[in-house]
């Protein structure tokens, strides 16, 4: 009896251990079944069966949580589900990819500035790239030449590229008359060659008015914005004409002119006050001056005569009343072939 106890002992033994070591396979299988760690290419597309550790293990692998990007560098957490069994696992996504990028030619006005992204298009990466110049171009200079860039992204890749930019040989400002026609296009490029027309309606344009006029030129196939400088440089044209008075008898300069001529408005004003306390005939400057400040001297002539022609008086019959006052003033008229009474002295004797 007692020996059938201990083999019975021995099979208990023996069953135990085999269900412990069992137990400790199935739990290291479970436990070592998911690789808990990946690290990835940015941008590479990640499944659950790459957490497989087993490739006889045949369970199906998918996710239940999982990030919404991973397309930049980083760590990032998912969940994965493995039969009854949930797993947290970590995503590291590493980017050492440069950029690829191309390059554009680009058009700009002479002594402008271009911002570097406008030389590249199609920028290919995972996390977002900033654009510099490797070397700042030279806006100060007509025609093609090839501009460097840098494309770097977040983690430092970086990619050179190279474009090119065109400046047409013309100028950004064009300065015509005030009340002129519109200058031809031809007139705004700085060299032989350059193909240049208008893309603005010039007809539209008033010519009558002060300022700058945005036009838009097409110049070897490109547009761009200039500015036409419509001034006023032509100073005023005027016709003078000869003026007669007596002396110390000043007269306003609007006297001394026949006509004006100009775009704009004209002030005038003598270059130096007449002598008005001098008889005889002197020449006399009169400066005229439009709204922009162009300026034009004309001469005109001045004749001043002696007034010797006396006053006239003429006196009226006196009634008072014995004893009254009497205002011999009131009796008396007087005139002048030039000076007013005001300006005429009446002394009673």
């Amino acid at each position: 009896m007692s020996r059938q106890i201990r083999q019975l002992q021995k099979i208990l033994v023996a069953s135990v251990v085999v269900l412990v070591s069992a137990m400790g396979l199935m739990a290291f299988f479970l436990f070592t079944r998911i690789n808990r760690n990946i690290t990835i290419e940015a941008g590479e597309q990640v499944t659950a069966d790459m957490f497989r550790h087993y490739s006889w293990d045949h369970t199906e692998f998918q996710f239940l949580e999982f990030p919404e990007d991973i397309r930049r560098a980083g760590e990032y957490r998912a969940k994965l589900e493995a039969s009854i069994f949930t797993y947290t696992v970590t995503i590291h996504v590493k980017d050492t990819t440069a950029p690829m990028v191309t390059g554009v030619q680009v058009a700009a006005a002479f002594g402008t500035s271009v911002p570097p992204e406008q030389f590249v298009t199609d920028i290919r990466d995972m996390s977002p790239c900033k654009v510099t110049y490797a070397a700042e171009p030279d806006m100060m200079r007509y025609g093609l030449q090839d501009v460097s860039l840098l494309v770097t992204d977040e983690a430092g890749n970086q990619t050179t590229v190279t474009a090119q930019l065109y400046i047409p040989h013309v100028k950004l400002e064009l300065s015509a008359e005030l009340g002129g026609s519109v200058p031809p296009a031809e007139e705004f490029r700085t060299e032989e060659g350059t193909e240049i027309s208008y893309v603005t309606d010039i007809s539209e344009i008033d010519m009558n008015r002060l300022g700058a006029v945005p036009v838009v030129l097409l110049a070897d196939g490109i547009e761009m914005t200039a500015q036409l400088i419509i001034k006023d440089t032509t100073p005023p044209t005027a016709k003078t004409k000869k003026v007669t008075t007596w002396l110390n008898k000043p007269k306003p300069v609007e006297d001394f002119i026949a006509s004006v001529e100009d775009k704009t408005e004209v002030s005038a004003a003598f270059a130096a006050e007449p002598d008005w306390g001098r008889e005889g005939e002197q020449d006399v400057s009169i400066c005229f001056t439009d709204t922009s400040g162009n300026k034009a001297v004309y001469e005109a002539k001045l004749v001043i005569k002696r007034d010797t022609e006396k006053p006239t008086i003429s006196v009226s019959n006196i009634d008072v009343v014995v004893g009254g006052t009497i205002s011999y003033k009131k009796a008396v008229s007087y005139f002048d072939n030039l000076d007013t009474q005001d300006e005429m002295t009446l002394t009673i004797d």
